[in-house]
């Protein structure tokens, strides 16, 4: 068979296409693989620290709201997520604004246990605390 550059152009972007496609998946997966925390209850939601400071109240739209509470969820990539049970550990990158890891334990989808660190705008942060639904946003 006598192959064309057509031919031979046209099997190259099928190839380019299959690896874009191949290297987009393990982002489809990173979503899929925060199962749980996605089925947390939406609404206002109250942090209470640890370590006795001021409580901070978040409107939960989505699991990341939780997840990246330091950084503003849009601009953050998603890098690893392990979930092993009612544990959800979540590291992300956020640009120049900074990175994260977070580890959710749920006890119920309006009560979770969580410890996040990192830094935001070249301060670090360390958060340990309950988060609890407390009503509508």
């Amino acid at each position: 068979m006598k192959h064309t550059k057509a031919t031979i152009l046209g099997k190259g972007a099928v190839m380019s296409g299959l690896v874009a496609c191949a290297l987009a998946l393990p982002i489809v997966a990173q979503d899929k693989a925060m199962g749980w925390a996605d089925a947390l209850t939406p609404g206002e939601w109250t942090v209470s620290n640890r370590d006795g400071s001021e409580a901070q109240k978040i409107c939960l739209r989505s699991a990341k709201d939780l997840l990246m509470l330091r950084h503003k969820a849009g601009t953050c990539q998603v890098l690893d997520v392990e979930e092993k049970g009612s544990r959800l550990t979540v590291q992300f990158q956020c640009g120049r604004a900074g990175y994260g890891r977070t580890v959710l334990r749920r006890e119920t989808n309006a009560l979770v246990q969580l410890q996040s660190q990192g830094i935001v705008n070249s301060k670090h942060y360390n958060v340990s605390g309950e988060a609890r639904r407390t009503g509508a946003c």
